[in-house]
């Protein structure tokens, strides 16, 4: 991992992920039929577009730290996506 290896092991073609997202839909099929008021947040956004999913950002800055812990920086970005995704999902639910 970065800083100690180059960018471009941050960045793959949506194939990987896609080869995920069956066993995600089953997840979340499974769960939406016993408790149908569930709702789910997906975090890719931040990672992927439309071609490729990458762990950094357009100026290089890593959104994981490792393979498997989210970044501070990264936390910080996906905090702001999921803010806007719960303010648009959970808008009635929300108190201030």
């Amino acid at each position: 991992m970065r800083p100690f290896s180059s960018a471009e092991g941050c960045i793959s073609d949506l194939k990987e992920r896609n080869t995920l997202i069956p066993f995600h839909q089953a997840v979340i099929k499974a769960i939406s039929k016993t408790n149908p008021s569930v709702i789910f947040f997906d975090p890719n956004d931040l990672f992927c577009d439309s071609k490729k999913c990458s762990m950094i950002d357009a100026n290089g800055l890593p959104f994981y730290r490792d393979q498997l812990h989210i970044s501070e920086y990264g936390s910080i970005k996906l905090l702001g996506l999921f803010q806007k995704w719960a303010e648009k999902n959970l808008s009635e639910k929300i108190t201030t």
